[in-house]
């Protein structure tokens, strides 16, 4: 028996305004999983000069232990990567975007390789 399992891609878009606002991007994970990457461009969406645009971003597996995250993250461009050895479970990953201050836009790139 062979199961066939195509890559997954997806982009999304959007913004995080607030103490607390969260996006979440989920993104499958199956057996035979070779890598798992997320690319992010962070942008300050904020009228007022003197508030600090910042999120916090966060990875977690499909039983809800986080992976990888990273507080106080201002604008700019950034990548996560894993392997196969970083992903022991199944399911669903969720990627978040957690407002702390300001308001953030955001555009993200998921793929995940078989």
């Amino acid at each position: 028996t062979v199961l066939v399992v195509e890559d997954y891609h997806d982009e999304q878009s959007g913004n995080v305004n607030g103490n607390d606002d969260t996006e979440e991007i989920s993104m499958p994970v199956s057996n035979g999983v070779i890598s798992l990457r997320i690319e992010y461009s962070l942008e300050s969406a904020s009228i007022s000069p003197f508030e600090d645009d910042t999120v916090t971003l966060r990875l977690t597996d499909a039983d809800g232990d986080i992976i990888q995250e990273e507080t106080g993250v201002s604008e700019g461009d950034g990548a996560w990567s894993y392997g196969s050895d970083d992903l022991s479970s199944t399911g669903d990953y969720v990627f978040s975007i957690i407002a702390e201050s300001g308001s953030m836009d955001y555009d993200v790139i998921i793929d995940v390789k078989y």
